[in-house]
């Protein structure tokens, strides 16, 4: 889980770049979602790495999903990691 939320802000920052006073649940997380109902399918229906992408995004929400896009730095993704490993994941 924590790999597909680290590989998700790497692949999106710069596109992001730009979306500085967005909150942080609707491009961040959204465009993720997006990604997610694309990429995983299989044989035309949704795989179930959909359900674990919206199981790795709820520290996201949990944490940031009110803030800036901007707020969401590295040390923001150190928290979503951490709250994962608290959560025994």
């Amino acid at each position: 889980m924590q790999q597909i939320l680290i590989g998700f802000c790497v692949t999106y920052t710069k596109t992001l770049e730009g979306l500085k006073n967005a909150t942080a649940e609707s491009p961040l997380v959204l465009a993720y979602r997006s990604h997610g109902q694309k990429y995983y399918v299989k044989d035309g229906k949704a795989a179930d790495e959909q359900a674990c992408v919206r199981t790795a995004l709820r520290p996201l929400l949990d944490l940031y999903g009110p803030s800036a896009v901007s707020e969401f730095t590295p040390l923001a993704l150190k928290a979503c990691r951490e709250q994962m490993i608290a959560s025994g994941w």
